[in-house]
């Protein structure tokens, strides 16, 4: 039985169990602190324990990893591996063999359960410790009695390198002196120092761990016999140009192809325009600080030691043919390279886990593909890219996020570095332990719908990408990858395919930021892979292949409501959400909304500029800088509880052919929200909080048309309710960084307080409130206390938060129109409230739009009387014709509807969402 596949041959359970049953060592007794009574396992003083252990792999085989198995858990599998160890170091026993199989069959299981289990949790207990000791002593113990240079030495020296990492790291982080004192003894059997297992080694250590038996490394094999380690990199780089030249058709893995000339002008002079959570330019002047924190943002150094520079670099080369884009890529190159050695402990910065991922998935393979032949860049930087691609394999095995977004993409990435370098010894294992993490983690990052459970398009966008990375290669190296990782894969590009604008943007829903990022690239990759008329469609942008036949499409889990009129640049999307707050990356917007139009957006989130606790922090992930409802000045604050239900219970949508309706509830609490980014005085909140007043929000959008928002407040008492609404800014100058800006939309607010943009070469939008009249409107722009105004859009930008605010007893409602233009002075929709009745005193509202006429309970189905209307539904649009006669009617659960004492239709139960033809 192979432990890390058919592609290592030699490294099988039967030869590893023989030397592990062979070694002679002494276990601690103190280690016995380790062990569980509940592990599946007797003590190993227990009679018949060797049976025991065969009986156990027998009864419990090994499951899948997104079988979450108690049994095969982080801290049952580190007591058992505890068990086995002490039988084994016992003398007195002969046959050891099975107990031996079981040892080498968790210690590769621990091998990619234990980082992701552990994570960086600040206090580690007895699993930790148990699991790194004991990991430690498999793989030294394998190590010491193995050939230098052999498939399991390798493989037994990233064991003892991530129980030994992962210890040094964590393990002083805790209160748990015992279990850590137990763990330092089973590490201190094998007696090897850290800097015996450091990650990066001389010219010939790297070459021991190459396998110069395939047959494209021949010619690296004689050298290396040899002893002449000039002429065997030379010869490893002239067969690394050959396997990523441009004559094997590669996949083209660039998520970003637009070519920046200004930009990769000014990363020659080492100035970089950082879009990584922030939008700034930074002269790092004669040498780059790979280190630098700027602004003190946590996150500043993200956009630099991730690479996307190597990309504006390789487009400009590609466009132009100029040299200078190549020579500044391998100094820069090498610049980070000779100053960012990987470290043993894990580090936070250029080593941070997911840049570690993107690097591999995202950056270094569109170079590798690119420029490999290219003189300069082979003879300057191939050999250290590849160098460091090995230090990315160990790092990225011993180290990874405990799930989200995070360890999806550092997964991707460490799958990237065992397909492109099939040659590193470690390749099989690395594929192993990518994959069994990436199916881990899927089980529980994407939500039943598709959507990454994040709920952040952003965010979806990332891992999907750097996944479908990984599964690219696999498919053209024709490299077998799980059946499920695949399924999941195809629903994530999905997923883009109806979140997107009309564009093929994203949103800035939840943290996204400072610019809208493009789906082409990502679903281009998946076009590749499936061969999809749907997925070609949209990598081409609408040239070939054909869209999905319903443009419009309910996420039941994430929540939103996409409401589309049809496919194509000149269509129409609002996107509601009701539903799931996110797992990650959240913004208290439940309730929230954006709406793209006329080839822009109208009404937009602005996002977030930077992950900095700052003044403006509360104002991009608070309610005040959402298309919502703000009470008493207070923000929702669902991370206060009480948890949600997934699917929400109260959220409907219906998706008709000529119009869709939707109702969501926010039913938790709004307080000051003044806890900080990821964490902050979470109780101080609680105590200022609201709780006994809810919002319900429907929407009922007429495609191509306009949509109408209805909110209903409910409670008792009296508040100032604030309802909010964000135009969005209008985007300037052409597709490149350097040269897109932002500017706040030209608008009048008129007496009735309504309010209109008026941009005379972009499309524009009306705010329509039926009691604009009985509201206090306000334009907050620019402002800075308390923060209110702004857009995170190619900068922190200036942009107008249009608030319709007014003290009310509860419950209160109020009904708002929003209404697409066209350039220029075009007259919105008049919309003004209409009297209507409707039984058993339930909430009801009836607006003229136009010459429409519109009504809605609240309440679910009801009878509502309106002029000579008397309808029996939930809602109902109902148009007229240029004589004034009704001409159809666009209902939601109707039952009957009559005008004027005629009925005009009649149904024995609620009809689906349709609309009737009444001519």
């Amino acid at each position: 039985m192979d432990i890390y596949g058919e592609d290592m041959p030699g490294l099988n359970l039967d030869n590893a169990a023989g030397l592990l049953a062979d070694a002679k060592f002494t276990f601690p007794p103190q280690a016995a602190k380790l062990w569980k009574n509940d592990d599946g396992l007797p003590p190993p003083d227990a009679p018949q324990f060797e049976q025991s252990a065969a009986r156990f792999i027998a009864e419990h085989p090994i499951p899948p990893p997104d079988g979450r198995s108690a049994t095969w858990n982080l801290p049952q599998t580190a007591s058992r591996q505890c068990k086995c160890l002490a039988y084994l170091a016992d003398g007195k026993h002969e046959a050891k063999r099975e107990v031996a199989k079981l040892c080498i069959a968790q210690a590769a299981r621990l091998q990619w359960l234990l980082p992701i289990q552990v994570g960086s949790r600040p206090a580690p207990g007895q699993a930790f410790y148990a699991a790194t000791g004991s990991l430690a002593l498999t793989g030294g113990l394998l190590r010491r009695d193995t050939e230098n240079g052999t498939l399991l030495y390798e493989v037994a020296t990233q064991w003892l390198r991530t129980g030994m990492g992962q210890f040094a790291t964590y393990g002083d982080k805790g209160k748990d002196k015992e279990h850590r004192a137990a763990a330092q003894a089973l590490i201190d059997v094998v007696g090897v120092n850290a800097e015996a297992l450091e990650i990066h080694g001389a010219d010939d250590l790297f070459f021991s761990q190459l396998d110069l038996k395939r047959p494209d490394m021949q010619e690296v094999a004689r050298h290396v016999a040899d002893g002449d380690w000039e002429h065997a990199k030379r010869s490893y780089v002239d067969m690394l140009a050959e396997r990523f030249s441009s004559k094997r058709n590669w996949p083209d893995i660039r998520w970003q192809r637009t070519v920046d000339i200004a930009e990769a002008d000014d990363v020659c002079r080492n100035i970089f325009l950082l879009t990584a959570h922030m939008y700034r330019r930074c002269d790092f002047g004669e040498s780059v600080d790979w280190t630098k924190i700027i602004d003190n943002d946590i996150e500043s150094r993200v956009y630099m030691n991730s690479h996307d520079w190597l990309l504006t670099l390789l487009n400009a080369y590609q466009k132009t043919g100029d040299e200078k884009y190549v020579q500044h890529l391998c100094r820069l190159f090498n610049s980070w390279y000779e100053n960012s050695p990987p470290t043993f402990k894990r580090s936070d910065a250029q080593w941070r886990t997911l840049e570690v991922g993107k690097r591999p998935s995202l950056r270094w393979g569109p170079v590798l593909f690119g420029i490999s032949e290219h003189p300069r860049f082979k003879r300057e930087c191939l050999l250290n890219m590849a160098r460091s691609m090995l230090d990315h394999g160990k790092y990225l095995s011993m180290y990874s996020a405990g799930g989200g977004n995070w360890l999806q993409v550092e997964c991707s990435g460490l799958a990237c570095v065992a397909l492109l370098f099939p040659e590193f010894k470690m390749s099989p294992m690395f594929y192993d332990v990518a994959m069994n993490r990436l199916v881990w983690v899927n089980v529980h990052a994407f939500l039943p719908d598709g959507f990454q459970s994040e709920c952040s398009p952003g965010y979806h966008r990332f891992p999907v990408s750097t996944m479908g990375n990984a599964l690219r290669f696999a498919k053209f190296l024709g490299v077998s990858a799980p059946a499920g990782l695949v399924a999941q894969y195809r629903t994530g590009l999905d997923v883009l395919q109806y979140i997107a604008y009309p564009d093929c943007t994203l949103p800035m829903l939840s943290d996204s930021g400072p610019r809208r990022h493009s789906i082409v690239e990502v679903i281009e990759g998946g076009a590749e892979v499936f061969e999809r008329d749907d997925f070609r469609w949209f990598a081409t942008e609408g040239k070939e292949g054909t869209p999905p036949a319903r443009p419009s499409h309910d996420f039941t889990h994430a929540g939103y409501c996409v409401m589309r009129d049809k496919w194509g640049p000149d269509g129409q999307v609002l996107i509601f959400d009701a539903g799931y707050f996110g797992a990650g990356h959240q913004h208290e917007d439940k309730l929230n909304f954006v709406y793209y139009a006329g080839s822009r957006e109208l009404i937009g989130d602005p996002g977030i500029y930077s992950y900095k606790r700052d003044e403006f922090e509360p104002y991009w992930r608070g309610t005040w800088s959402h298309n919502s409802i703000v009470i008493n000045g207070l923000s929702q604050h669902r991370a206060i509880g009480p948890q949600e239900k997934i699917p929400d219970p109260d959220r409907r949508f219906l998706i008709g052919e000529g119009f869709d309706f939707a109702v969501g509830w926010y039913r938790h609490a709004y307080s000051p929200r003044n806890a900080g980014l990821w964490g902050g005085n979470i109780k101080s909140d609680s105590q200022a909080a609201i709780r006994d007043v809810q919002h319900q929000r429907c929407i009922f959008y007429i495609k191509g048309e306009y949509a109408i928002i209805c909110d209903r407040v409910v409670g008792e008492g009296e508040h100032q309710i604030d309802v909010l609404f964000h135009p969005a800014p209008v985007l300037t100058g052409v597709g490149v960084q350097t040269e897109v800006r932002a500017r706040a939309v030209s608008l009048e607010i008129r007496k009735d307080g309504a309010v209109v943009t008026r941009e005379k070469e972009h499309a524009n939008v009306a705010i329509l409130p039926a009691q604009g009249g009985d509201l206090q409107v306000l334009d907050l722009i620019g402002q800075k206390d308390p923060v209110r105004g702004w857009y995170s859009l190619y900068g922190i930008q200036p942009s107008h938060d249009i608030v319709y605010r007014c003290r009310r007893s509860l419950p209160a409602h109020f009904e708002t129109v929003i209404q697409p233009l066209p350039p220029g002075y075009a007259t919105p929709l008049k919309v003004q409230p209409v009297q209507v009745e409707c039984e058993g005193a339930m909430a009801a509202a009836a607006l003229a739009c136009g010459d429409d006429l519109f009504l809605l309970s609240y309440d679910g189905p009801a009878k509502m009387t309106c002029r000579n209307v008397i309808f029996e539904g939930t809602s109902l649009l109902l148009r007229y014709d240029a004589r004034g006669v009704e001409a159809q009617a666009y209902v939601v659960d109707g039952r009957a509807l009559s005008v004027g004492g005629k009925t005009l239709f009649s149904a024995e139960a609620p009809m689906a969402p349709r609309v009737v033809d009444l001519r």
